[in-house]
């Protein structure tokens, strides 16, 4: 299945496939380009799980799932408010790596250094 790709007078939505979005980026070339909600959802409840362990993980999917519920620019720049929030209040967290040294299964499976 190829990538999802939706459009009105004003913007155009994508489901974040590179090609969709290049494809757009070169056809409508200024046309604002926003990312699917339930994509981002979906895809951000595939990296956190229904059950996160840590507690910036569960803070990071009570803010996902009110993304379902956005239906205006005002609720969109609420919510983007609360996520730059939880970047700051977790931002010791966020960058926290885990090197190949501490994990080198995992670097050898992957060719990450970290």
């Amino acid at each position: 299945m190829g990538p999802k790709v939706a459009w009105g007078a004003d913007l155009a939505g994508a489901d974040g496939a590179g090609g969709a979005l290049k494809a757009l980026r070169s056809q409508w070339p200024g046309t604002p380009i926003q990312r699917c909600l339930v994509h981002v959802h979906r895809d951000t409840v595939r990296d956190l799980t229904l059950r996160p362990k840590t507690t910036p993980g569960k803070a990071l999917l009570r803010r996902c799932r009110r993304l379902l519920s956005i239906s205006t620019t005002e609720q969109a720049a609420t919510w983007l408010t609360t996520l730059n929030d939880y970047g700051q209040q977790y931002k010791h967290w966020l960058n926290q790596r885990t090197t190949a040294a501490q994990d080198p299964q995992t670097a050898s499976r992957t060719g990450r250094k970290w």
